[in-house]
């Protein structure tokens, strides 16, 4: 063994007995892991501190546990408890055996509220620094969008102590890098990154200046999907933080809920124009205005509460990519030509949408694939998005000239058909100026015998409409009588219900017999004695233009509340009344088929009507059955 290495380790078991070497990450001279080194779950104890009251010299003196191995992923990364919301923390002893004195410590997850890391200088004293989506950006240590702390450098073994407040984190990943190796990996990350925004703002742009130019509004709802991409990728890998809003880490979570709930809307919107749904699948269709309106909802509780949690809901949209993916496919194998691309642009996004999504619940584990599985689905959606247009475009366009050419060949058979016309028309016109001339002097003549004719029609035709005037008058007045004759003979003389029923047919004949007979001295409101009516609800009800009193023309009088018809009710009055004999309740529920207890009842009402019609004095046209219906016996 060198000598160096074995005088190193003597004096590690001296100064830090409590240390197991086992646990210990040791930074080696040429390890293969020479500038990247993942802390493992062997290397970490852990600590929970529920209240977040603990100081960091009470948490020295505090026993530490290993990871639980529940709480270990496929990578060795400890998965935070999502029901816990305390403080963790952690520790793990580092020794430096490499050259490089500089080292950091690199925590991936960006969304952690606040990671404090507690590092001893070379005098032993712990000095901390902070940093996490709970503070601006602008304070931290190293200018990078991950969580990044400079390790002071020490030949001996050092004990470093986190203290974290997870937030949105599923796991606890970090790594030792070299700097060199922090600034090659930087530099590539950030590139790709501007390579991809760039991407993304020319297409945005592109599709702008589209809308400006033609006003075809698909062209603005792929703006705004470009820009709920931009906005929804920049949350998630931590540059929205760094460049758009370094002072307000709480609008991170924020935008990142408002950007993929718009992606969801005007993903929605640019598929319905794209893939034509209202034609080629109208069912689909109405299930996609109804996912709009759902999300508009959903955008409308995220903006109002808060959405430090809300964006979980973002699995939710699952759903409509899906149907989406569903109908492009149908879409497509129904014969929709420009539906190919669609379908291979939006595979490609749904597939790194669902690895993200997994990804961020934990369910496969952080790489670099897998982190931005999202943004290579969406640059590929765009990229394959551009040739969908332009083929739509295409499509579009042939479409077009066929209808040009089939309307170009209609014009001209049409031309020609026009032209065959005029030269019929032509040969036509001079047989008919022939036959026109040879017709008209035979009209002359005709013309004459008829001026003679009409002469003779004219004065029969005015002998015929003198006699016409006179039968119509003989008539009406005819009409009138026998009108008159059967209402009086029903006035007058017993009749049989059949031809009681050819005066008063119907309710409509009986209320206006009765409305008649009720005004016939004019209108008088009961209430206010105002004269002056208008239209009641009933039918010829009339209603007091002062006090609003509505009144029925059954109103007080025996019909009124009346449950059976009240054609029936009229005969029964007449029958009762005319009667020599008393007539039975049997005889008139036999005639009318009605329950014997409702012609009982009736005719009660109609004897007690005839006792106080013999105390009230009644017009002289009032006579007859018919003077019953006007008394009340109420």
């Amino acid at each position: 063994m060198n000598p160096c290495r074995t005088i190193l380790f003597l004096l590690f078991i001296y100064l830090a007995p409590h240390v197991s070497i086992a646990d210990t990450l040791i930074i080696r001279q040429n390890d293969p892991r020479d500038k990247f080194y993942q802390v493992e779950d062997k290397h970490w104890q852990i600590l929970k501190d529920p209240s977040g009251k603990l100081t960091f010299e009470e948490i020295q003196k505090t026993t530490f546990q290993k990871l639980p191995r529940q709480q270990v992923n496929e990578k060795n990364e400890f998965i935070f408890s999502p029901d816990y919301n305390g403080v963790y923390w952690f520790k793990f002893t580092l020794m430096n055996q490499h050259k490089n004195k500089h080292w950091l410590l690199e925590f991936l997850d960006f969304n952690m509220k606040e990671v404090v890391v507690y590092a001893p200088d070379e005098n032993g004293q712990y000095t901390f620094t902070r940093a996490g989506i709970s503070f601006p950006f602008l304070q931290r240590d190293i200018v990078h969008k991950n969580l990044d702390f400079d390790i002071p450098y020490s030949n001996k073994a050092q004990v470093l102590y986190i203290k974290v407040l997870r937030g949105t984190s599923s796991v606890f990943p970090a790594v030792i890098k070299s700097y060199q190796a922090f600034i090659e990996y930087s530099t590539i990350e950030y590139y790709l990154l501007g390579l991809f925004y760039g991407i993304i703002l020319v297409m945005g742009i592109y599709n702008l200046i589209l809308y400006v130019n033609m006003h075809e509004k698909h062209y603005l709802y792929y703006v705004f999907y470009v820009i709920c991409v931009a906005l929804s990728s920049m949350c998630h890998d931590g540059t929205a933080f760094q460049f758009l809003f370094p002072e307000h880490p709480e609008w991170n979570n924020y935008i990142l809920v408002f950007a993929l709930f718009g992606l969801v809307l005007w993903t929605l919107f640019y598929s319905k124009w794209f893939l034509n749904v209202k034609e080629n699948a109208p069912a689909i269709s109405k299930v996609m205005n109804r996912l709009i309106a759902l999300t508009l909802v959903l955008l409308a509780i995220a903006t109002v509460f808060s959405s430090e949690y809300m964006f979980y809901l973002i699995g939710l949209a699952v759903i409509p990519f899906t149907i989406i993916h569903i109908t492009a496919i149908k879409v497509f194998i129904k014969g929709f030509k420009p539906a190919r691309f669609f379908l291979m642009a939006f595979s490609f996004f749904f597939l790194g949408y669902i690895i993200r999504t997994l990804t961020l619940f934990g369910i496969f584990m952080d790489s670099i694939f897998t982190v931005y599985s999202y943004n290579i689905g969406v640059l590929v959606e765009m990229i394959l998005f551009s040739i969908a247009i332009g083929d739509r475009i295409k499509t579009l366009k042939q479409e077009k000239e066929k209808a040009l050419i089939e309307k170009e060949k209609a014009q001209l058979q049409m031309i020609q058909q026009l032209q065959e016309n005029e030269k019929l028309k032509d040969k036509v016109n001079r047989e008919l100026e022939e036959k026109v001339v040879q017709r008209t002097q035979e009209i002359k003549q005709k013309n004459q015998e008829l001026e003679v004719a009409n002469e003779q029609l004219k004065l029969l035709t005015d002998q015929v409409n003198q006699w016409n005037i006179k039968l119509d008058l003989d008539n009406r007045k005819l009409q009138t009588n026998i009108k008159e004759i059967a209402q009086a003979r029903i006035l007058l003389k017993d009749v049989k219900f059949d031809e009681f029923s050819t005066v008063f047919p119907d309710e409509r004949a009986c209320l206006k017999y009765l409305s008649d007979l009720k005004w016939k001295d004019g209108y008088s409101c009961k209430k206010c004695s105002n004269p002056n009516f208008g239209r009641g609800k009933s039918l010829f009800g009339r209603r007091c233009t002062k006090c609003n009193y509505d009144e029925s023309p059954t109103n007080d009088t025996l019909f009124h509340r009346l449950r059976f018809p009240i054609t029936k009710a009229f005969y029964m009055v007449y029958l009762v009344s005319i009667k020599e004999k008393d007539i039975t309740a049997d005889e008139l529920s036999e005639i009318l088929t009605l329950r014997r207890e409702t012609c009982w009842s009736f005719k009660r009402k109609i004897m007690t009507a005839r006792k106080n019609a013999r105390k009230i004095p009644l017009a002289d046209d009032a006579d007859g059955w018919a003077a019953l219906a006007l008394i009340s016996i109420n």
